[in-house]
């Protein structure tokens, strides 16, 4: 029985240090004993009792001139560690396969690549259709085309849009996309509604859905989508399958570390 006990006391423990870990990590900056006691619901004395412990790691840090704490070095230094192995399909291949259960439908992530002002699908799951496309992997793709790139393009930063906008229209030859008046309304529009819904833009006679995925930062880096035949996309489960799709993007965003 005092085996048992203190197994469990032990793994009481872990359980508040991983909770007192994420509370420093999601705060916006230093933050009291106090404040982590009411958060946590822990008593003042327990918390006390736990930063002692992680200071001497320095997996938390002591403001020098106030009683407040904040990650400590070696906390970063992990986590910096952790981010730098970290590939977005990785993270969000459950996610994605989860949206595929839920559509039907195939499923794609695609990534920002920001020097290039293009995108490129990294990840995907298959549609369970036998009537599917196939997906071009790791092939550079456009901003202007597609839930794929439109779904990333309409919430980048909103100082220097339109000057990326006149850059790619001038690489495009669609007169489709020459308006750009009508496009940077389109974006809007796209930013308020949270996702794009597009029609044979990459592929005839597909449609996409599409919704951008943010990073810790709050910053655009990637877009989660389903594709699907046109004949089998029907208007008026469009907002159900937004739905999913916006879901989904946001439940990516978490993981990789936005509040």
């Amino acid at each position: 029985m005092e085996v048992l006990e203190m197994r469990s006391e032990g793994t009481g423990t872990i359980i508040r240090v991983v909770r007192l870990m994420r509370c420093l990590a999601e705060a916006q900056g230093d933050i009291s004993i106090t404040d982590i006691s009411r958060q946590l619901n822990l008593a003042p004395s327990t918390v006390h009792r736990l930063l002692q412990l992680l200071l001497t790691e320095d997996i938390v840090a002591k403001s020098s001139t106030r009683s407040l704490y904040g990650p400590g070095m070696e906390l970063l230094r992990i986590a910096a560690l952790l981010a730098s192995k970290i590939q977005i399909g990785d993270v969000a291949r459950n996610v994605m396969q989860g949206v595929s259960e839920q559509a039907q439908e195939a499923v794609l992530l695609t990534q920002l690549l920001p020097h290039e002002l293009k995108v490129m699908v990294t990840a995907s799951v298959a549609s369970p259709h036998p009537l599917r496309y196939d997906i071009d992997m790791f092939q550079r793709g456009s901003l202007l085309r597609g839930a794929t790139g439109r779904a990333i393009l309409a919430f980048l930063d909103g100082t220097f849009i339109a000057e990326i906008f006149d850059r790619l229209l001038q690489d495009d030859s669609d007169s489709t996309f020459a308006n750009r008046e009508d496009q940077l309304a389109d974006l809007a529009a796209i930013r308020a509604r949270g996702y794009v819904i597009t029609h044979g833009q990459k592929v005839p006679g597909a449609v996409g859905i599409g919704a951008p995925v943010f990073d810790g930062h709050n910053k655009v880096v990637a877009a989660l989508s389903i594709t699907m035949p046109e004949q089998r996309f029907a208007a008026a489960r469009a907002e159900e399958l937004a739905k999913i799709v916006v879901d989904g993007a946001a439940a990516i965003s978490k993981l990789l570390g936005r509040r």
